[in-house]
């Protein structure tokens, strides 16, 4: 870079830089100022001014936030672009959020359609689409722009749409500052996902690495702002567990992102029945009887069999007309026609009961008169003052208050069954099947005690929404649904999310070699696709990892080789060779103490102690805090991400990134190469490690790595110890 282009860029960015700084004074004046100014003036709105001010204050103060992250990185990258039919070339910036210098655009927010030549074109001739039409035009040039710490660091020219040497910078650094400058380095196929309309269902099927949750976060990012109509507060991200939404938390405030409701699908659901019902962990049973019986209830043929009850239990339920006195007031076949396609049995039902009691008030005394002419026969040959004609003249009596009623209660009594607690529907369900022994037991325990499996959730939901409605639910609101993790979810999951968000598009992230529950899980994307979308969804995938070195990439690649999956392409990102400790039981512990001091030594950030059991983390925890060693031990209940030392299970790293790994015991007997479940928790622990792994073991390493081990890198990498 010659040092005219450099001087160039180093005033633009003190320029931008004092641009930042101003308008951090005038945000700061802003907030001071806010009280005075709206005090007594608004007195009489609804709220008042104490209600106008702290909102006022509130948004100054997150603008004031979002500027004061700004001056050490502003921008990362330049585009010249010059539209056809104009002479003007545009100098343009791209940041993460628009800087502006009264008419002028200093940094244009990676968001804006012209900022997508910056992520998929080559110098040349090239075209954009924009809100007004296709532009098109001549890309003379494009840059990456290293800024640190609001210091110039490097500029980089380039003529490719994707170099991996480009993607160094950001792939080299820690973990928690990959999660900052994702949107730096984001390529061409994510930016691709992350720019697909709102009115557009999407499928990702992602190597691990390949960025699935950033993208999902940056399309969540792109869709709001250049969908008017819609805020944050119309989003809603589904990830695995708390400890993953706290992970993913850093980049929503940079995205704008931070009202996007955020929930996973044990928290959604203790949302929607409240404490109705409580959620055990399915995860503990180990019964193979038990664990068919718990994926049996996540398919669509569980559904099939619930609505083949429903049918029949309405069918039942509806049997006669409504008569009083044997005179039918309505008759059977018209009460069924009100059941056609409906969306809330009980809604129904009482909005039926309202209209006919209201509709038999009106017309009381015409049925009174058709109900007495049955009798008048019979009380003409009877003497007056008889006791038989006593009796009839009482009974036509009580009709005839029964009907200035509306035969409320008859017409309840009618429709009751219709409006019984969803439980008892499920139980009344599960007591009728008769085939299913496991099925039947596991589920009537769970109903009994209220306590239920993740599995069930999807019945609970659909009895729910088939005898209460969706409608006044809340959820009409949400305009997009992002599922990350989605592989761990079954097919009736997705149904009934389909079913309850069924105004909004859906984006779904996942990897089908990351699906580790033997009892849950998706087995094809087409599925979905057909199934729960109607083929009215675009299936993708992303088959680079962006975040390990080639040398762990081609590590775990041997699992998937084994499993006969997609192997994922590494980016060409030489580090340390992976390596495999063969260690006594008594030994491990003090192996795992050496390669934490070699890791810090690195400057690691982020260190993963990767577990195969809860056991097994408690265990390493406990040594290290005996060692003086600062860890966190995570669990299902955790929510809080701070990085530095963590102790988990592989299971919940899934989803996360650390700059070095430690898998603790790889041995055939923890992860068995004949067990599925096994291989894929394994090949999720490896490849959570964005620089160093380490593998240590006892006895014998699992097949599928040690067929393999001395073939990496042409040399062998075992230490014997």
């Amino acid at each position: 870079m010659n040092r005219e282009r450099l001087d160039e860029e180093k005033k633009y960015l003190e320029r931008t830089k004092k641009l930042i700084a101003e308008e951090i004074t005038y945000q700061e004046k802003e907030i001071r100022e806010i009280p005075n100014r709206y005090t007594k003036r608004y007195a009489d709105t609804a709220g008042g001014d104490e209600d106008l001010i702290a909102n006022l204050q509130k948004i100054a103060i997150q603008a004031l936030h979002k500027l004061e992250r700004m001056p050490n990185n502003p921008y990362f990258g330049r585009i010249d672009f010059t539209e056809d039919g104009k002479e003007k070339l545009n100098k343009i910036y791209v940041g993460k959020t628009t800087i502006r210098d009264e008419n002028d655009i200093v940094v244009t927010d990676w968001r804006a359609p012209v900022c997508s030549l910056y992520y998929d074109q080559s110098l040349g001739n090239v075209s954009y689409k924009a809100p007004k039409g296709e532009v098109f035009g001549k890309l003379s040039l494009k840059s990456q722009i290293i800024i640190d710490k609001g210091e110039l660091i490097d500029v980089r020219d380039t003529d490719l749409v994707t170099d991996d040497e480009l993607l160094l910078p950001y792939l080299t650094t820690n973990a928690d500052a990959r999660l900052k400058n994702i949107v730096a380095s984001i390529q061409s196929e994510q930016n691709a996902i992350i720019r697909k309309p709102l009115n557009k269902n999407i499928i990702v099927q992602g190597v691990a690495g390949s960025g699935k949750t950033t993208v999902a976060l940056h399309r969540a990012a792109y869709l709001i702002y250049n969908e008017d109509k819609y805020t944050a507060e119309n989003f809603i991200i589904i990830g695995p567990n708390k400890y993953f939404l706290n992970y993913i938390s850093a980049l929503l405030p940079d995205l704008d992102t931070e009202n996007i409701s955020q929930f996973t699908f044990e928290d959604f659901s203790a949302y929607f029945f409240g404490d109705k019902i409580r959620i055990n962990n399915s995860k503990t049973i180990t019964d193979k009887d038990e664990i068919e019986a718990l994926k049996f209830k996540t398919t669509l043929d569980y559904k099939m069999l619930i609505d083949n009850y429903i049918s029949s239990y309405v069918d039942k339920t509806i049997s006669g007309g409504i008569k009083i006195d044997d005179y039918e007031i309505i008759s059977e076949d018209t009460i069924k026609s009100y059941f056609v396609n409906v969306n809330g049995f009980s809604k129904v039902a009482t909005n039926i009961q309202k209209i006919l009691v209201k509709k038999i008030k009106d017309n009381d005394e015409r049925l009174y008169d058709l109900i007495r002419q049955k009798y008048s026969d019979q009380l003409s040959a009877l003497e007056n003052g008889s006791k038989e004609k006593i009796e009839i003249l009482n009974k036509l009596d009580s009709i005839k208050k029964e009907l200035k009623t509306g035969c409320s209660k008859t017409v309840k009594d009618y429709f009751k069954p219709l409006k019984l607690n969803c439980l008892n529907l499920y139980k009344d369900f599960i007591t009728n099947i008769n085939d299913m022994p496991n099925l039947k037991k596991q589920t009537l325990k769970s109903i009994k005690s209220k306590e239920f499996c993740f599995e069930d959730l999807p019945a609970l939901f659909y009895f729910d929404m088939v005898f209460n409605g969706t409608e006044n639910l809340g959820f009409n609101k949400y305009a997009h649904v992002i599922i990350d993790e989605a592989q761990d979810l079954g097919m009736f999951h997705y149904w009934v999310l389909k079913s309850i968000f069924n105004n909004a598009t859906f984006s779904i992230f996942g990897d089908q070699a990351q699906s580790i529950y033997p009892s849950r899980g998706i087995e094809s994307w087409e599925d979905v696709k057909t199934e729960v979308f109607n083929d009215n969804c675009e299936v993708l995938n992303l088959n680079k990892s962006y975040r390990t070195t080639m040398e762990i990439t081609n590590s775990a690649n041997h699992i998937l080789d084994y499993l006969d999956l997609t192997e994922a392409q590494p980016v060409i990102r030489t580090g340390y060779n992976v390596e495999y400790y063969n260690q006594d039981t008594s030994s491990i512990n003090d192996k795992i103490l050496d390669l934490i001091c070699n890791y810090n030594e690195k400057g690691y950030k982020s260190i993963g102690i990767i577990c195969r059991s809860e056991e097994e983390c408690l265990e390493k925890y406990s040594y290290l805090n005996n060692e003086d060693i600062t860890s966190s031990l995570i669990s299902n209940e955790d929510s809080e991400y701070n990085g530095g030392i963590c102790v988990l299970t592989s299971e919940l790293s899934k989803g996360l990134e650390f700059d070095g790994v430690i898998i603790t015991n790889a041995s055939e007997k923890n992860y068995s190469s004949e067990n599925l479940i096994d291989m894929k928790l394994l090949y999720v622990a490896m490849t959570r490690a964005l620089h160093s792994l380490n593998i240590l073991y006892t006895d014998q390493l699992t097949r599928p790595l040690s067929n393999n081990m001395s073939k990496e890198n042409g040399k062998e990498l075992i230490k014997k110890i």
